[in-house]
């Protein structure tokens, strides 16, 4: 198992909203990273997930490769299901990405984002207190804040609930 974060994608993140809040950050590009796996005797080859997973899903899926029993309940879930092709029932459709502000790092505030395939509402704290709300499919650079367009506050109102 392989993840990583792709550098030209963070530069461009960085570059294209001139700031840099370090890996705190709720720009996809900076938390958008790949997951690698292989395990011939459990996945097949050459699949390709486009389902939303998290660090959370990391321990489930190897501890679940390896053969261990978990006692516990766990907050991820596995994705070998998903990697070896089967069709997962209600298997996240969002997101909620936290980054707490610290001491070390003053310039990046607390951070609450809620991520869709298509939508990020983010919420900030502290020095960069501006809402943002962006359109992945239309604008997966996040260049353009939809927060204050006409006709964004149904979209969301169900976001700033959870």
């Amino acid at each position: 198992m392989l993840t990583a974060t792709n550098p030209d994608d963070v530069k461009l993140c960085l570059d294209a909203h001139w700031i840099y809040r370090g890996c705190g950050d709720s720009q996809v590009a900076v938390f958008d990273a790949p997951l690698l796996m292989q395990c011939p005797e459990l996945l097949p080859k050459g699949r390709v997930v486009t389902e939303m997973a998290a660090n959370i899903d990391i321990a489930p899926t190897v501890l679940a490769a390896a053969g261990v029993k978990v006692e516990r309940p766990m907050h991820g879930r596995r994705l070998l299901p998903l990697a070896s092709g089967e069709t997962v029932e209600n298997w996240r459709a969002e997101l909620l990405y936290e980054y707490f502000w610290e001491r070390l790092a003053p310039s990046t505030p607390t951070l609450h984002a809620l991520v869709t395939p298509r939508w990020e509402y983010v919420r900030a704290y502290g020095l960069w207190d501006v809402p943002e709300l962006y359109d992945l499919e239309i604008d997966p650079n996040e260049l353009t804040n939809l927060f204050n367009h006409p006709g964004m506050l149904r979209r969301l109102t169900p976001a700033k609930r959870r």
